[in-house]
């Protein structure tokens, strides 16, 4: 009898953490742990705080609507306008990936400092069939 009460109370606590999981996972609020985007289409300035404290990448292509990626992040689809909030003082790698079915991956390691503003201007080219 004792062993079921026990077991039974495991089972709930289970249950517990799997609903807190999913709640979380399924919440907008997941959103807030990736670094910040900001399109380039959008009007709004970036903030003098954000320029301090991270580094802006603006990423155009050719052909354009091409999806760009940091550390393997999708952020969004040229041209774009990036906030990468987790830029530090001293300078730390990235990789920025710019693919488009029937072309070639462009893939590109960068280093980036608090502050930092990099454009790329991006051709990419045609798989050979």
């Amino acid at each position: 009898m004792k062993k079921t009460i026990v077991l039974a109370g495991l089972v709930l606590n289970i249950i517990f953490l799997v609903l807190v999981a999913v709640f979380l996972l399924t919440s907008g609020d997941r959103d807030k742990l990736r670094p910040e985007k900001v399109k380039s289409s959008s009007k709004k300035p970036v903030s003098s705080s954000m320029k301090s404290s991270g580094a802006i990448l603006r990423v155009t292509s050719k052909p354009s609507e091409a999806k760009v990626f940091v550390n393997g992040y999708y952020k969004g689809k040229t041209p774009e306008e990036i906030v990468v909030g987790t830029v530090s003082k001293t300078a730390k790698e990235y990789m920025i990936k710019v693919v488009k079915a029937g072309y070639i991956p462009y893939e590109k390691k960068i280093k980036l400092i608090s502050g930092d503003r990099k454009r790329f201007k991006i051709n990419l080219k045609r798989k050979s069939k």
